[in-house]
């Protein structure tokens, strides 16, 4: 009996009269389904007696919902400003609700700037979180902005975007027709320039740059939802003085670049040497059936130094591309004359949908600074060939200092 238990931990057994037979369990590729959110509006908090905030929210089609996974995807804008010695923390929190109207709380993120000295900065602020459901009738998740300190300044949260990968109903009832299909994915890698380095000379604000693009063939799939992926790491000097704004463009076929949305990252009043996390991500509905290119334009609005070598520098740019018909897609058998003619054509792919775990937090000091594996994932590709594979990471850094006076 505990050589029979041994195997059933690893694989899948039946039971005969005379033995029992195991085979290898893997895993099978998922049908999970890509929705998008709307973009939320902006608003403005000035003390910490001010209203939260909803920011964000998307309802997934419930009919399709199955447990037990989704994962959720945030991104917002964040524009701080402070006078003098000043305070700025702001409470992210992430609900999911029920068919009752009943908002759960899941779980709560921080965004906060202490300086002692007069600043402005407007960054990005983001997140993945991974839901496992109990129940199949939550289908509702939004994000609320909540003013927990602010001291001589104000904050605006604005550009709220959120998507969701949830894994829907193998078995769909033919004569059901609320229940939508299946659907198959293509899951695209983009490409990074290597990173950039803008520097103004005597005055003259550098030119537009193009970071990053991903191209993505969506001629086998209809009216496409595609879920953009954005993440860099902008370093600016001491004296650097910056306001910069990125753009996403899709261009398919021969048609004129076509925006997306914007974002802004600024930092002026900092006298410090600074690496930030500049995330976001971006919705495109009704993608057109052809091959399309996405990429990301970066342009200087206002820039200025005090040091002559210092510059911004723009480096560890990613980019990826998840596309998914949203309605049913055509029968695959018709794509085999195309495919006797054009290369062009991919075919949508299954996909595998894994969560992981944080493994806890810890605190580094100058007499402790050993290696920490913070989140882990455990994937088995088996069933799949030559897969790509999107890893997903947010965390929390806290900061604490203290200024010696002497």
């Amino acid at each position: 009996m505990t050589q029979n238990k041994s195997c059933q931990d690893n694989k899948s057994c039946r039971l005969d009269d005379k033995f029992s037979k195991c085979e290898p369990k893997h895993p099978k590729p998922e049908n999970i389904l890509l929705q998008c959110g709307m973009v939320g509006s902006n608003n403005t908090f000035t003390t910490s007696e001010d209203s939260p905030f909803q920011i964000a929210q998307i309802i997934l089609d419930k009919t399709c919902l199955s447990k037990p996974k989704v994962v959720i995807k945030f991104s917002s804008a964040v524009k701080a400003e402070t006078i003098g010695s000043g305070i700025v923390r702001l409470k992210y929190e992430l609900f999911r609700v029920s068919s009752s109207g009943n908002p759960l709380s899941l779980e709560n993120w921080m965004f906060e700037i202490d300086v002692n000295f007069s600043e402005s900065l407007e960054e990005t602020f983001d997140f993945v979180f991974c839901d496992s459901l109990n129940c199949s009738d939550c289908y509702q998740y939004f994000v609320l902005v909540t003013p927990v300190e602010i001291t001589n300044g104000e904050a605006t949260v604005s550009n709220g975007r959120m998507a969701a990968l949830f894994q829907s109903r193998c078995e769909a009832k033919k004569d059901d027709y609320k229940i939508s299909k299946p659907k198959k994915a293509i899951l695209t890698c983009g490409q990074g320039n290597g990173g950039v380095r803008l520097r103004s000379v005597l005055g003259i604000v550098p030119p537009a740059v193009n970071i990053a693009s991903v191209s993505v063939d969506t001629s086998s799939l209809i009216k496409a939802n595609t879920l953009l992926d954005f993440s860099s790491i902008i370093t600016i000097g001491v004296g650097e003085q910056s306001r910069l704004q990125f753009e996403v463009f899709r261009v398919c076929g021969k048609s004129t670049p076509l925006s997306l949305g914007v974002w802004i990252f600024e930092r002026f009043g900092s006298n410090d040497e600074r690496s930030i996390n500049f995330n976001f991500i971006a919705c495109d509905r009704n993608v057109p059936s052809s091959c399309c290119e996405y990429f990301v334009q970066v342009t200087p609005l206002e820039q200025s130094g005090i040091f002559i070598d210092e510059a911004v520098v723009i480096d560890n740019v990613r980019l990826t591309c998840l596309s998914q018909s949203s309605c049913d897609c055509i029968n695959y058998d018709k794509y085999t004359a195309y495919d006797e003619k054009r290369d062009c054509i991919s075919k949508p792919k299954e996909v595998l949908l894994s969560c992981g775990s944080g493994t806890g937090m810890s605190t580094f000091t100058p007499d402790s600074d050993q290696a920490f594996q913070l989140a882990g994932v455990t994937l088995d590709t088996t069933g799949l060939r030559l897969p790509q594979v999107n890893i997903e990471f947010s965390s929390i850094i806290s900061i604490e200092g203290i200024v010696d006076s002497t």
